[in-house]
């Protein structure tokens, strides 16, 4: 592509001196520093300031108090805490990173800003690192919707509901359709009237005032002005509002804010009548103003001479013009008076002069003084002036600001640049330059025009005449725009920002500004997404909810409620929920709702009793939540509701159902304790004719052995040992009924010691069998019971032995928040699955008596003595390879 003859560089004239093209580069640099958006700062390879602009200076300054100086370490404005975090962040920069960090801090009025900090390497022609460029942007607004996102219904109530200044719902024929609090004070009105009413029942019918706003609202889609209010009770009064049309083209409405101004009206006409003597003083007055005697003393000051000396007005008074003059400049403030005192009413400028400031700095002012002796109501010297110590600094430094302007505007990845009145390129920074070279190919030069028609598409040249056109107009103006590709960009949002340069009243060119905010825009798409589903799952939710006030009135209600209730929404908006609860039922209710406004709570979840519309009681749970401001103060509660009603009579049902088994559960219990009685008494009185039988049996074969032949003698010991076993049965029969009865005394029991009895006893029986037991724990029991469990499930573990294997036992305990675990294990013939709940049945056995000995009750001892202790025992084994006992007891 051929560059065209406007896009070629050319040389400079001839006439023009190397100082005269540095002075309008300064110049041009200037116009883009005053119109960036972003603090802007430099700092050398040291880390020392090298210089900023003024927003970098006026941010320290407001938001940290701090008076940045050009020279001084940047560490020295760091927390000492942050000293090495930072000054690591600096050394990587210094590496050639880039960085970005992200800070928040709180402002003087104690609202909460947040900002973005670039950091970037400065880099000088042979592409070394000279220093470090930092560019700070204020993100607030889009940490703002950030939050929006989470407060979308909080906004609604705070700003709305409980807003200040009426607040209006209406259609375009003027019909209301909803009102807040504020406006029913205003006009006396209910929520319920208003609905009855237009916008000329509550205002002054003028009808071409109402003609004028209704053109300018079909004009602009807004207006604002004033209307002559009237009350219910017939009392007029003057009211400013602010109204807008929102809605697509089939559903509009009408939005309007409404302020009571009488009374600031009334307050502004005594304000304007206390302020007259001072009128010529504000129509010529610059940062602050004096009226002064002929020696040079105040009679009047402002209250901005704090703000430019340091002194209270109080302090002021006692001060001298010329007293604090600089020794140099009082010669030339004293002519200055001459001439002044020689023309009355003539505004003479004064020269720059050195004014001694309250901490013992001079500072450098310019004023202008006027002779108003002549003036009745000022009567003095009137003396107009302004703190310009900045100003006269900077031309100082001039020559440094100029080589450090262009290095704090190349390096924003903002589009920064000015353009002529005829469309021609007056500077612009590196992003724009650049961002243009990648729109066109072409790198474009001061004096080219920005508006070629063989570089750009009438798309693009009608766009941007457009916004140039507008400026030139003199307008200072903001736009948000997507475009799908302008100035480099691609489907995005972009911001841009327009501002005049005037010279002598004339605007000479535009200062342009462009910044991507297609993240902000996507946030605030979120936040609308956010509230439509608030209020989508609020309406549509399957169990009833409700917004109540703090002063417990119902503002919402969903259908799932008024379907609870048999309420309409709009019979339980207004009311509050004391009017359909059962009374019993208040004071329950109470005592929640006063701990959680109290704090001390910040949900509660009760049981209660509403009356349905049709008088009949139902039963509800209801879960209240109280909704904070983000700075904790309370806005309203949300109260969710779910019918229980037919879990209330169920539970009814259970309750006479329950009643029903205890009466038969106490019935069985007696059974029981008059069959172990019964056991009890008939074991006990079968020994002593089995102790007879046995007796005489054994006198008999005692006396008449030899007597006997080998077939009586074996009938004797047959009937012996069967005397033997049943009173063996009949002993344990007696256990037995001795554990049902519970007749033992509980107390702390160390298994440890339990455990050791009961292993010293059979390893002096049979020194062949190996117990191994860990350290057991203390139980709260009956201890000869428990004495009996391991001994029973020991003894069984011994008797139930391989043949060809000595018995190894191991006994192992754990436990949970409610429960001791305790196991048996060994290594004998094990038990068949099906057996399982069989052994532990009163006089089950497996065996033949000849193979292993005993009554088969020992186990259902052990059952009984678990069950009192409210345990329960088990058994887990493998036939032939084992068994392992399990037991619980209670902690």
């Amino acid at each position: 592509m051929r560059k065209s003859d406007s896009l070629a560089k050319k040389p400079l004239s001839d006439s023009l001196t190397k100082q005269k093209h540095l002075e309008e580069l300064e110049e041009r640099l200037e116009l883009l520093m005053v119109n960036t958006e972003e603090c802007l700062l430099v700092v050398d390879t040291s880390l020392d300031v090298v210089t900023y602009n003024n927003k970098f200076k006026e941010l320290y300054d407001y938001y940290f108090g701090i008076n940045i100086k050009k020279g001084q370490s940047i560490l020295e404005y760091v927390q000492p805490v942050r000293i090495e975090i930072v000054r690591k962040l600096y050394q990587d920069v210094l590496q050639g990173e880039i960085c970005e960090t992200e800070i928040q801090t709180k402002t003087p009025d104690g609202s909460i800003r947040f900002f973005i900090n670039k950091f970037k390497p400065i880099y000088d022609n042979s592409r070394k690192i000279i220093g470090v460029f930092v560019s700070s942007f204020d993100i607030t607004d889009s940490k703002n919707t950030l939050i929006a996102l989470r407060k979308s219904e909080e906004k609604y109530h705070s700003i709305i509901e409980n807003a200040l200044h009426g607040f209006f719902f209406s259609r375009l024929d003027g019909s209301i359709l909803d009102v807040n609090k504020t406006s029913t004070e205003m006009f006396g009105y209910t929520h319920e009237e208003f609905k009855q009413l237009k916008w000329q029942d509550i205002v002054v019918d003028d009808k071409e005032t109402f003609a004028r706003y209704e053109r300018e609202r079909e004009e602009t889609g807004q207006i604002k002005g004033e209307l002559i209010g009237v009350h219910k009770n017939g009392k007029r009064f003057l009211c400013e509002f602010s109204s807008i049309i929102y809605g697509d083209s089939e559903k509009q409405k009408i939005s309007t804010f409404i302020i009571d101004i009488s009374a600031r009206k009334k307050a502004e006409e005594e304000l304007k009548l206390r302020e007259k003597r001072f009128a010529s003083l504000v129509e010529h007055g610059a940062d602050g103003i004096a009226v002064l005697s002929l020696e040079g003393k105040p009679i009047y000051i402002s209250p901005s001479i704090e703000k430019v000396l340091g002194f209270t007005v109080e302090e002021a008074m006692n001060l001298s013009l010329f007293a604090s003059a600089h020794p140099d400049d009082k010669a030339e403030m004293q002519k200055d008076w001459e001439t002044m005192m020689s023309q009355p009413g003539v505004p003479i400028v004064g020269r720059l002069a050195r004014i001694l400031h309250k901490d013992g700095t001079w500072r450098w002012l310019e004023g202008i003084i006027i002779n108003m002796l002549h003036e009745p109501a000022i009567g003095g010297i009137v003396n107009n002036f302004r703190d310009v110590t900045t100003k006269v600094l900077a031309e100082q430094e001039k020559e440094f600001e100029r080589r450090d302007k262009e290095a704090l505007i190349n390096n924003t990845e903002d589009l920064i640049w000015s353009v002529s009145k005829d469309f021609r390129l007056i500077a612009g920074n590196k992003a724009f330059i650049e961002s243009m070279r990648n729109t066109t190919g072409v790198m474009i030069v001061p004096g080219d025009n920005l508006l070629m028609d063989n570089f750009f598409d009438k798309r693009y040249l009608d766009f941007w005449r457009t916004i140039y056109e507008k400026g030139m107009e003199g307008k200072h103006f903001k736009e948000e725009i997507y475009i799908t590709e302008l100035l480099g960009a691609t489907n995005s949002w972009i911001e841009i920002r327009v501002n005049p340069i005037i010279i002598n009243n004339e605007t000479t060119g535009l200062a342009c500004y462009v910044r991507d905010i297609t993240q902000q825009k996507i946030l605030q798409d979120s936040l609308i997404e956010s509230e439509e589903k608030f209020r989508a799952s609020f309406q549509f939710s399957a169990i009833g909810m409700s917004i109540v006030d703090l002063e417990g009135k119902i503002t919402a209600v969903n259908e799932s409620l008024c379907q609870i209730t048999g309420y309409t929404s709009a019979e339980l908006i207004g009311q509050t929920f004391y009017s359909i609860t059962y009374p019993d039922d208040y004071e329950i209710d109470a005592y929640y709702l006063a701990e959680l406004m109290s704090g001390q709570r910040d949900t509660y979840q009760v049981e209660k009793r509403y009356f349905h519309k049709d008088k009949y009681l139902i039963w509800v749970h209801i879960a209240v939540s109280l909704v904070k401001h983000k700075y904790g103060e309370p806005l309203h509660l949300i109260i969710q509701i779910n019918d229980i009603t037919q879990r209330k009579r169920s539970e009814h049902h259970l309750i006479g159902l329950n009643a029903s088994l205890n009466q038969r559960a106490e019935q069985l219990a007696s059974t029981n304790a008059e069959l172990e009685q019964f056991a009890y008494i008939a074991s006990h009185d079968l020994q002593e004719p089995l102790r007879m039988v046995t007796s005489f049996l054994t006198q008999l074969e005692k006396k008449y052995k030899q007597q006997l032949d080998e077939k009586a003698q074996q009938y004797i010991y047959y009937a012996v040992d069967g005397a033997s076993r049943m009173r063996t049965i009949i002993l344990d029969l007696l256990r037995y009924s001795k554990v049902s009865r519970k007749e033992y005394e509980y107390e702390w029991v160390d298994m440890n010691e339990v455990v050791t009895e009961v292993v010293q006893n059979y390893l002096l029986k049979d020194e062949s069998v190996v117990i191994e037991w860990e350290d057991l724990p203390t139980v709260y029991g009956a201890r000869l019971p428990l004495h009996q469990v391991m001994q029973n499930l020991i003894s069984n573990a011994i008797k139930y032995r391989k043949k060809d294997l000595a018995p190894y036992i191991k006994i192992q305990s754990s436990d949970s928040p409610e429960n001791w675990y305790f196991s048996i294990s060994d290594n004998g013939i094990g038990i068949e699955d099906k057996f399982f709940e069989k052994i532990f049945v009163l006089f089950q056995r497996l065996h033949h008596r000849e193979e292993y000995a005993g009554t088969g009750i020992g186990l259902a001892i052990c059952k009984k003595i678990i069950e009192n202790h409210n345990g329960k025992i088990w058994v887990e084994s493998e036939y032939g390879e084992g068994s392992t006992f399990h037991f619980i007891i209670k902690k």
